[in-house]
This record gives structure tokens, sequence and C-alpha cells, in this order.
């Protein structure tokens, strides 16, 4: 295939599935910040240091997947249509998102002091309310995030299958991944998120370097995840 000939739809597989996984993350961490405030939920130690380290990663992980589009995806994009980036204007989406989840991530910080000072049974007003700061501050983020996703979803695969030539979209996600902090993790969970067609197409795609064999990598992330959410990660 010409490097100078246009992207096509399959290629954007890998981007499609890491938004898919940080929807699903954030989503199980606002369900979970919903059903605290609720009561429907409990954090005993063990499970409130996992949550302490989920939390945190989430977030160094939605900073991290700005700044990749922030630096990388959207000047690439915009060199090639300029007038159709400017119409979502992604970097002012940024920096509210940003402040979003900064916000989320003092609330997390906040409520796992009080929990490690004293536990739900034992809550004053002040943590009640801390925990009504926490579930609306990720209620927030699933809403930005969502929201942000389903405004420029579209419009990427539009720009990127019709301006962008595919040497150029392959630069760009072979920089995303020396970007990433393990790359072996990261595509560990892509796999969870994959249906069995995503996986083949994957496989297609990256030839010897599809993560098929990576099942193994972040498995202390899914042990956490499962002890945190559930079993079954929900």
């Amino acid at each position: 295939m010409s490097p100078d000939v246009p992207t096509s739809p399959e290629d954007l597989i890998t981007l499609r599935l890491a938004r898919r996984v940080l929807r699903r993350d954030v989503g199980r961490v606002a369900d979970l910040a919903g059903g605290l405030l609720a009561g429907t939920h409990q954090l005993d130690p063990r499970r409130l240091t996992v949550f302490s380290t989920v939390t945190e990663q989430l977030c160094d992980e939605l900073v991290g997947n700005q700044a990749f589009e922030s630096v990388l995806l959207w000047p690439t994009l915009e060199r090639h249509a300029p007038e159709a980036v400017a119409a979502v204007a992604p970097d002012a989406r940024h920096v509210e998102l940003r402040g979003v989840f900064d916000e989320a991530r003092r609330a997390s910080r906040t409520v796992v002091r009080n929990l490690t000072a004293r536990p739900a049974a034992l809550a004053t007003a002040t943590d009640h309310r801390d925990t009504g700061s926490l579930a609306r501050a990720w209620d927030a983020v699933r809403d930005g995030l969502g929201g942000f996703f389903d405004a420029t979803d579209d419009l990427l695969v539009t720009v990127v299958t019709t301006a962008v030539p595919r040497a150029e979209w392959v630069e760009v996600l072979e920089e995303a991944r020396r970007r990433l902090p393990d790359r072996k993790a990261a595509a560990a969970r892509v796999l969870e998120v994959a249906t069995p067609e995503e996986l083949a197409l994957l496989g297609d795609r990256l030839g010897r370097r599809a993560p098929l064999g990576r099942r193994g990598a972040g498995r202390r992330r899914r042990t956490d995840d499962a002890l945190l959410f559930g079993a079954d990660g929900g």
C-alpha cells in the first residue's frame, strides 16, 4: 500500500480501543463513587488502598491521553483539515476537562484521607459532603470525557480517513506507543475491551507487534480491579 494513500478506518483500531478503555475505567470509578455515597459500597482498608492506587493511575492516564491528543493527534488533523478541527475546539475542551480531572483527583485523595482516619460507620457530616463531592466529580469526568469523545469520534474517522496519509498516521501511532510508560500493560487493557473481530483486526494491522500474547501483562492491575469492582470488573 502506498504511504501516500489516505488512512483506512481499520487503521484507527488502536485509537478507538484506547478511548473505549478510558470510558470503561471512568465509568467503573464513577459507579463506585456513587455507591459509596449511597452506602451500597464500602471500602475496607485493603480496598481503600486499591481505590487510591486505581484513581491516581486513572487520572494519570486521562492526563496522558490529553497530552497525546494535544501534542500529536489534533495538530496532525489540523494540518489537513483546519476548519473541521476548529469547529470542535479541542484545545479549549482539553483545558476544561483538565480541570475536571484535577477535581476528581482532589476529591479522591480527600475521601482516602477521611476513610484512613475513620471508617464509614464513624463518618462525620464533613466526610459525607466529601463523599458527595467525590461522586459528583467522577460523574463530571464521565460526562465530560464521554461528551468530548462523542463529539469527536466521527470527526476523527472522517478527517483521518479522507485527508491524512497513511504513512503520517503510522508515525503518530508509533510516537504514541513510544510515549507509553508501560506498553505491555496498556496493550493488555486494550485486549480487555476488544471484540473477537477487533482482536483479529489488531493481528492483521500490527503483525508481529500485535499484543495477542500480552494477556499476562497488567496482571496486578486486573487483580486490583477485581478486588475493587468485583470479579467481573464491573
